[in-house]
């Protein structure tokens, strides 16, 4: 597997696949980087579809998710993505991304990672559609052909996979940074006191509360699966203390999104929230997505136009 998509998981989910050294690192990195030190990057994950991987490889070559597989399939031409994609829209999209970006000067051995969001067939004067969310932006996008939300790069970082498309006229890129982050670190653990996991304490200082941290979670390597329906159990308790962290830190992602983002987001009209966000640290990928909430809006009738 790529190590683009190397441990992308959920935060909650850390403690099934991780030890405590490896949890509390994480963690750690993650309580960094919302204080405003640049750590590691989080990224917007955007509502794309489909997922997009291209590079140079002896020559260029696109793909979408089937990279991922455990023998991993790329196109070289457009004859194979139409041979291969039988459905028509998901091969048209395909087909358009790959005569537009073969035209791009892509040094040998780089790949890139991203999101379709739009193509000259289905983009509007200031708004796109890739999935279910729609991004209003001030400014006319009429003028390009494809645009993409590149995320990652083999090899390379969110900053060094923006410089391959910098002067071309006809490829928008959507911005998949955020602005500086400054989240008070006693916001993070706002609700952790009053958990029974945690003794009651005052979150004066940083050092206290990863002290705290690294004592607490050291009990979770005692647990096993079996353990999650038992009351009490470490492994519940600590994916409460990790969805409860994770909300936290989406509520104050998204309000930075609604006041400073590039695009105001609405489904069906109404105001929304972007899919997700993803903190990269070394070779990590944390997904903080709310599950509910996305599974209830794609499967919401109302949305889902006819899948």
């Amino acid at each position: 597997m790529s190590s683009s998509m190397k441990n992308l998981m959920h935060l909650e989910d850390l403690v099934f696949f991780h030890d405590r050294e490896e949890v509390v690192q994480i963690l750690s990195a993650l309580l960094h980087h919302m204080e405003g030190f640049k750590i590691g990057q989080m990224t917007i994950k955007y509502d794309g579809a489909p997922a997009l991987v291209f590079g140079n490889k002896e020559g260029f070559f696109l793909s979408n998710k089937a990279f991922f597989n455990k023998n991993p399939v790329w196109y070289r031409s457009t004859d194979e993505i139409e041979y291969a994609i039988k459905d028509p829209e998901h091969a048209r999209k395909l087909t358009t991304a790959f005569r537009i970006l073969k035209k791009e000067r892509i040094f040998p051995g780089l790949t890139f990672y991203s999101d379709w969001l739009f193509d000259y067939a289905t983009i509007g004067d200031k708004c796109f559609q890739p999935n279910i969310i729609e991004y209003h932006t001030k400014h006319s996008l009429e003028d390009y052909r494809l645009g993409l939300a590149v995320h990652s790069q083999e090899f390379g970082t969110v900053e060094t996979a923006s410089k391959w498309y910098s002067n071309n006229p006809q490829i928008y890129c959507a911005p998949v940074g955020l602005p500086k982050l400054e989240m008070p670190i006693t916001k993070l653990f706002g609700q952790l006191a009053s958990l029974p996991f945690y003794p009651r304490f005052e979150p004066k200082r940083i050092r206290e509360l990863r002290s705290t941290l690294n004592t607490q979670v050291k009990n979770c390597s005692e647990y096993s699966v079996r353990d999650l329906n038992m009351p009490n159990s470490y492994l519940k308790l600590a994916l409460d203390i990790l969805i409860r962290f994770k909300y936290d830190i989406l509520r104050y992602l998204d309000e930075i999104q609604e006041t400073e983002g590039t695009y105001k987001l609405k489904i069906n009209g109404d105001k929304a929230t972007p899919e997700g966000y993803v903190f990269r640290y070394r070779d990590y990928k944390i997904k903080l997505v709310d599950r509910f909430g996305f599974s209830k809006r794609n499967f919401d009738p109302a949305t889902s136009r006819g899948w």
